[in-house]
């Protein structure tokens, strides 16, 4: 999923965002061996951290554990950018 910012901040949804409700309906249409995958954009965090939260966030979203919530960045490209993504299993 690739929206303008990533999941919706808790309480602060917009278009800008996948909201989590979105994220659960694509998770449980895909079938074993496909692969969720949401870009996430850092924006008015004020430092506060973001792939923690971010990641918990979206595995409550999808019902699995934030272990399973795996996570792709390019620090030396972009550090404010990362991709989440959870293999479907059996």
């Amino acid at each position: 999923m690739d929206p303008d910012t990533g999941l919706e901040p808790r309480g602060k949804a917009s278009l800008d965002h996948v909201l989590a409700s979105e994220a659960r309906a694509v998770w449980d249409g895909l079938k074993p061996g496909d692969v969720f995958a949401l870009y996430q954009h850092q924006t008015g965090r004020a430092g506060r951290p973001l792939i923690e939260p971010k990641r918990e966030q979206l595995a409550e979203a999808l019902g699995v554990t934030g272990g399973d919530v795996r996570l792709a960045r390019g620090d030396r490209i972009a550090q404010d950018v990362a991709f989440f993504y959870v293999p479907r299993g059996a």
